[in-house]
């Protein structure tokens, strides 16, 4: 099973993300994000989609692809539930380029809630250790 997540769709959630927080912190020019921080968020999204790709390891293949979008395309193993995987995928990438920016900010990611990426990626490796075909000692 293939699917495609965009960069734009991630920078556009993390956008969301860093305006709620910055006016609830009351420092929302500093926090938010802009369409001239493009080309940092950009490099944050390529640094997220690298970890992913490590840290799914056999589950599923990331190809990163630069034009005409940035986006990046998923080939999950087949025993993988594709819905679970495009949730927990778009959420770690949404919380690394969140993190990232926020410790740009001089905000420490951990009182983001953005800790808990690393979390979803390990369950996402948990379910695939769960479908695989157990083996007889025999």
């Amino acid at each position: 099973m293939d699917m495609t997540i965009t960069c734009k769709s991630i920078l556009d959630e993390v956008a969301k993300q860093t305006a709620y927080l910055g006016a609830k912190r009351g420092d929302y020019e500093r926090l938010s994000t802009t369409d001239a921080n493009d080309e940092i968020l950009v490099r944050y999204w390529r640094e997220a989609v690298a970890e992913a790709a490590v840290e799914m390891g056999n589950a599923a293949q990331l190809t990163l692809i630069e034009s005409p979008a940035e986006s990046v395309e998923v080939a999950l193993d087949s025993a993988i539930d594709p819905a679970l995987a495009e949730s927990l995928l778009r959420a770690f990438l949404i919380d690394r380029v969140t993190a990232r920016w926020l410790a740009l900010a001089g905000i420490s990611p951990a009182s983001t809630g953005a800790g808990t990426a690393i979390l979803q990626i390990i369950s996402f490796k948990a379910q695939n250790l769960r479908l695989e075909r157990p083996l007889s000692p025999f």
